[in-house]
């Protein structure tokens, strides 16, 4: 922590960082971080980092300062490390949150604190706990409103980016046809076979000839998918990442490691 100044484990994290850390970004207005518990979200579920919930105590009466934010960190799984640094999850999060999240339409839990370390890959952000909102359900769902919501919601993000020359300022926005983007072919034939045979029969029939099929596909489709207009692409749309009826946003949305501007 020392050479990066950011924890890079729950383990490492202390009040006396989350006091500074936090700063006038949270409105502690002198009260300092006593004491925290952390709660794991989304253990075994696939992320590409650690997420927790940290419960905040307080030296002071604190109104306006958080009773909980949301740290992300990263994961020490090999595995992991290596598909986070190949496709720069980290790095796009956390300056998505430095430059673009103030500047985009659709809203963002609130960044208290952004840091990435180029030379080891390690990041940390601490976010707005967007409890008690409603977060969506990728296997239960959405209902019919809450999808209309949310496809109004990106139409109007990519409407305000739609062709935007500005957004050729964010250098660390890669294209669909970025290297790291392209290698996702080889990525992928590798996987399907271990993946058709790890499932087996829960595979559905009609799904195998597309997913051979598409194993060849990948470099043509991402090279297609540079042709313009374009404009600003979440990479990770899906229902798990929406979050309803926060306070006086109606829509809100999460985990943008994979963003895109599919332009050379």
């Amino acid at each position: 922590m020392a050479e990066r100044g950011f924890p890079v484990a729950i383990e490492d994290v202390t009040p006396a960082w989350l006091t500074k850390a936090l700063g006038e970004a949270c409105g502690l207005r002198g009260a300092k971080v006593t004491s925290f518990e952390a709660e794991p979200i989304g253990v075994g579920t696939g992320f590409l980092g650690v997420v927790s919930r940290l419960r905040l105590a307080y030296d002071c009466d604190a109104p306006t300062a958080p009773k909980s934010v949301i740290i992300k960190l990263p994961s020490h799984d090999p595995g992991a490390r290596m598909i986070t640094s190949t496709f720069r999850h980290y790095e796009k999060e956390v300056r998505f949150y430095e430059q673009l999240a103030r500047l985009n339409n659709l809203s963002t839990p609130t960044p208290y604190f952004h840091a990435f370390d180029h030379e080891s890959g390690d990041f940390a952000l601490i976010l707005e706990d967007l409890a008690p909102a409603r977060n969506g359900d990728q296997v239960a769902g959405l209902s019919i409103d809450d999808v209309r919501t949310a496809v109004i919601a990106l139409a109007k993000m990519q409407a305000q980016w739609w062709e935007r020359p500005a957004l050729h300022v964010f250098d660390w926005l890669p294209a669909f046809n970025d290297p790291a983007m392209l290698a996702l072919q080889d990525v992928f034939q590798q996987c399907w076979g271990p993946y058709r045979e790890f499932l087996g029969d829960r595979v559905p029939a009609e799904l195998i000839p597309v997913g051979d099929r598409l194993g060849g596909m990948i470099t043509r489709i991402m090279q297609e998918m540079t042709a313009k207009p374009c404009t600003i692409v979440h990479g990770d749309y899906r229902a798990d990442n929406f979050f309803f009826d926060r306070g006086g946003e109606p829509f809100t949305v999460v985990d943008w490691q994979i963003v895109l501007f599919p332009e050379q």
